[in-house]
C-alpha cells in the first residue's frame, strides 16, 4: 500500500493489533519507540494509542445509526443517467454523473439543481453501486429464450460447453473441436469412397473386393 493512501478504520485496526503483540512484551523503552512509530503510521495521537493498546481493539457498535446522506432526488436522477448511459457499470458510471446529469438537464430530460450536482460530485463509487443494485431491482426483464435447436445430428447431442475454452482443460477441449470440424468431412469422404467401390467410374477396371481395399 502506499504510504501517500489512507489507512481505512479496519486496516489500522488490523495494524494495531500485530502491534499490540510487541507492545505487550516490550519494555518502557522499547514502548515509547513502538508509540511514536504507530502515531507516524496511522496518524492517532499518542494517548489515545496508549488507550488502545490497554484496552480491548473490537470495534464497537453504533448507539445511533447514521442519517441518510443521500434522498430519493439521488435515486431519480441516478435511475435516469443509469438508462441513458444504457446501465453500465458503476466505476464508470460515477466520475461521469456530473456532466451527464447536466447535459441531460439541458435537453429537458431530468431535473439539475445545484444541490444534486454538488451531491454527485462527492458521492463514491460503492454508494453508487449499492443504490444502482436497489434501482436496478424494479427495472422489467425480459424472459430468456431458448436458443435454435442445431440442424446438425451429429453435434446435437453434445454439450456446448466442449466448444467452449476454458470450461473445461484445454486437451478435451481441442479434441471436441477437432471432432465437430472433422467429423462431416470424413463421414462424407467414406460415402464417396464407398460409391466408387461399388460402382466404379467408366474406364475403371471394375468394383473391388472388400478384401482388396486398403485403407
Amino acid at each position: 500500500m502506499s504510504t501517500e493512501e489512507k489507512m481505512t478504520v479496519d486496516e489500522r485496526r488490523k495494524y494495531l493489533r500485530l502491534m499490540k503483540k510487541r507492545y505487550v512484551k516490550a519494555n518502557r523503552k522499547e514502548r515509547g519507540r513502538l508509540l511514536d512509530e504507530m502515531e507516524a503510521v496511522i496518524g492517532i495521537h499518542r494517548k489515545s494509542l496508549i488507550r488502545l493498546m490497554s484496552g480491548d481493539l473490537e470495534r464497537q457498535p453504533r448507539c445511533r445509526q447514521r442519517k441518510e446522506t443521500y434522498g430519493p432526488e439521488v435515486d431519480d436522477a441516478l435511475r435516469v443517467v443509469d438508462e441513458s448511459l444504457n446501465y453500465i457499470c458503476a466505476e464508470r458510471l460515477t466520475p461521469n454523473l456530473v456532466w451527464i446529469t447536466t447535459h441531460l438537464a439541458a435537453h429537458g430530460e431530468i431535473e439539475a439543481p445545484p444541490s444534486l450536482l454538488e451531491q454527485f460530485e462527492r458521492i463514491s463509487v460503492s454508494t453508487v453501486k449499492r443504490r444502482l443494485n436497489r434501482v436496478r431491482q424494479d427495472q422489467p426483464r425480459l424472459p430468456r429464450r431458448k436458443g435454435p435447436a442445431r440442424t446438425n445430428k451429429l453435434t446435437r447431442d453434445i454439450p456446448m460447453w466442449y466448444a467452449c475454452p476454458g470450461t473445461r482443460n484445454n486437451l478435451a477441449t481441442s479434441r471436441c473441436i477437432w471432432f465437430i470440424i472433422l467429423a462431416p468431412l470424413l463421414l462424407a469422404s467414406m460415402h464417396a469412397h464407398c460409391k466408387w467401390l461399388t460402382s466404379p467410374p467408366p474406364g475403371a477396371n471394375g468394383p473391388l473386393c472388400w478384401d482388396e481395399v486398403t485403407w
